[in-house]
């Protein structure tokens, strides 16, 4: 028999594992973006923005021309008298009665309808 002389023992022969080096964390890796996100990603990037800019001070400069324009038009003509209307712009008060004031009954009746009328705008 063959008997060694060392005693068997139940220890691991792995070091202790306070011994061992400490292991590097692992980085955090995101998920890769959606089909959604990515497409999104091609119509709005900043060259979009930035052409999307462009045109909007294009068409806010461009109206602020004609917004000048036409009001020194409109300014010119009005101080020259040059404006027509469709309507007269003739404008009259209502006709006030006086006692004694020889009148008939409809035309009374006609100035107070009128009256009426002009209240109810």
């Amino acid at each position: 028999m063959s008997d060694s002389g060392e005693a068997k023992t139940i220890r691991s022969k792995m070091p202790p594992t306070g011994w061992s080096k400490a292991r590097r964390a692992a980085s955090y890796q995101a998920p890769p973006p959606s089909r959604v996100r990515v497409y999104a990603g091609y119509v709005f990037n900043r060259w979009s923005f930035t052409a999307v800019a462009f045109m909007a001070l294009g068409v806010f400069l461009t109206l602020t021309y004609f917004w000048f324009e036409f009001s020194d038009r409109i300014d010119q003509r009005l101080l020259s008298g040059e404006v027509y209307t469709a309507s007269a712009g003739i404008y009259s008060a209502l006709k006030t009665l006086k006692v004694g004031e020889a009148t008939t009954m409809p035309s009374v009746y006609r100035v107070s309808e009128v009256r009426r009328l002009y209240r109810a705008q």
